[in-house]
Formats: C-alpha cells, structure tokens, sequence
C-alpha cells in the first residue's frame, strides 16, 4: 500500500518527540538571525568610518595633522 505525501508529512508533523515542535520554532529563528547577520555585514561594509570627535568649537573644523 503506497501511502501519499500528504499522509507522511501529516505523519512526521504528528510525531510525539516534540523535535518536531523545535524545529518549526527554531527554524525561522535561525533563519530571520543569519539573514540580519547578511544584512549588517553589507550595512557596515557600505557605511563610512566616522571622523573621529575633536575638542573645539562645534562649527570649527577639526586640526589637520
């Protein structure tokens, strides 16, 4: 007797382990974590370095060294 796909998945989602449940949690968490991990990489990489903060008046402009 050949079963359907539907009645094995049905059969692996109804599995009493409870890893089932771990992993329809899990999955999209470790999902959503690498693909912000994509992002601020690329943010970072597009981002440039900041002048560093200098002591003198705020519309003075910073020493050349």
């Amino acid at each position: 007797m050949l079963m359907s796909d539907g009645i094995v998945t049905a059969a692996v989602l109804a599995h009493e382990g409870g890893w089932d449940e771990i992993l329809l949690v899990a999955g999209p968490i470790v999902l959503i974590v690498i693909l912000l991990a994509i992002v601020k990489r690329r943010v970072d990489a597009a981002v440039p370095p900041q002048v560093e903060a200098h002591e003198g008046s705020p519309g003075e402009p910073p020493p050349v060294t």
